[in-house]
């Protein structure tokens, strides 16, 4: 296992993992709640109930991977910090997709990316050259 940080977490990465945190749990809640629908709640709004229990599922597991990937990055993890990016990379590609309610999306990952990639604090503290 590479060597982690021994110093303290910076604010930025902390706060780039509670948006995280906190877009995870609002994954497990709409996955839960989906997954606890009646199928008449997606015939009447015309989609497929196995479609949309297949895609909460797929939520919560993509919920459950970002509470394990910003717990690591809180911890220096440069991989969990890559696949941080990844995630929010897809989550500004989905919220281009779902334009115009997707720009809370856009806005939200572009800030994850931003902390957590580009912030000098948290390139020092991933061990990135600092310009």
């Amino acid at each position: 296992m590479p060597d982690l940080p021994t110093t303290p977490t910076p604010s930025r990465v902390t706060a780039a993992a509670a948006v995280v945190y906190v877009g995870a749990a609002l994954g497990i809640i709409t996955g839960l709640l989906t997954l606890g629908a009646d199928d008449e709640v997606f015939t009447d709004v015309d989609v497929d109930p196995g479609v949309a229990k297949t895609f909460a599922v797929i939520g919560l597991a993509i919920a459950v991977a970002q509470i394990l990937l910003a717990t690591r990055l809180r911890r220096g993890s440069r991989s969990a910090r890559s696949g941080i990016i990844v995630l929010a990379a897809l989550g500004l590609a989905q919220g281009v997709l779902n334009l115009p309610v997707g720009i809370v999306a856009i806005a939200v990952n572009a800030v994850v990316i931003y902390l957590v990639r580009f912030a000098p604090e948290s390139r020092a503290f991933f061990g990135d050259p600092v310009a």
